[in-house]
């Protein structure tokens, strides 16, 4: 763990780069100043706890990179994924207001994020509007993709919700610059896939297939490659 004051930066790329110092290229910076928040820096490995439920967490905590998903846990063990968390997402809004989180943090891949100083950091969002505004548009994203789930889980058919969830993630990743050529890594196990969208790994499979053989996706070598967005987004369901 490493501890620095560099500040936040970027507000371009769609208000995700939370994290990452971009120095070569020319975009709008969130200048802080003096008032840039402290962090700690931490890795953790793929398939590890980043934060347990009901863990004190003494700062606000963005990924910076890999993918890490929310976790629900039932008493029975039964899990749901809430939300998968790319590069520049925020972990919760709600750490803003309290030093809990309701759910479990797992890492998907290795991960690394950065916590920054909650009292410090609020400060820097009072002091500077392009923060501010910064952290406002990635929230609304989070509650979004949490609305978008709710409607997934609720109304939607098994090809619509593995639809959604690969319309979601190509955007997202294609936001960040993570998508070339329409294709993005993709290192979801069908467990992951299962505890977001509620279907069995043998549903999903099918799904998968009839997907590729409509030639909306290719997947391979833990890839995927979306062939027809348009395509893949009336399959979806997906205004």
């Amino acid at each position: 763990m490493t501890t620095t004051n560099k500040p936040i930066c970027n507000a371009g790329l769609a208000n995700l780069e939370l994290c990452r110092g971009i120095t070569d290229i020319d975009l709008v910076r969130l200048d802080l100043g003096e008032t840039a928040p402290r962090f700690a820096e931490h890795a953790v490995p793929a398939r590890r706890t980043i934060f347990h439920r009901g863990e004190i967490i003494e700062g606000i905590p963005i990924i910076c990179s890999g993918w890490a998903a929310t976790v629900s846990t039932l008493p029975n063990s039964r899990r749901q994924i809430i939300s998968v968390l790319l590069p520049g997402d925020l972990v919760s809004g709600a750490l803003f207001f309290g030093d809990k989180l309701d759910f479990t943090v797992e890492a998907i891949t290795n991960v690394i994020y950065h916590c920054y100083d909650r009292t410090e950091f609020c400060a820097a969002m009072s002091a500077n509007p392009n923060l501010n505004q910064t952290i406002l548009k990635t929230w609304n994203e989070e509650y979004i993709r949490i609305i978008q789930s709710v409607i997934s889980l609720g109304q939607c058919t098994a090809e619509e919700r593995v639809s959604r969830l690969l319309l979601n993630l190509f955007e997202r990743l294609a936001l960040r610059g993570l998508v070339t050529d329409r294709t993005f890594n993709f290192p979801m196990r069908q467990t992951h896939i299962a505890e977001i969208t509620g279907l069995t790994p043998v549903h999903i499979s099918r799904v998968f297939n009839n997907l590729r053989q409509q030639g909306l996706i290719d997947l391979a070598d833990r890839t995927v490659t979306v062939r027809d967005p348009v395509a893949l987004r009336r399959q979806a369901n997906a205004a």
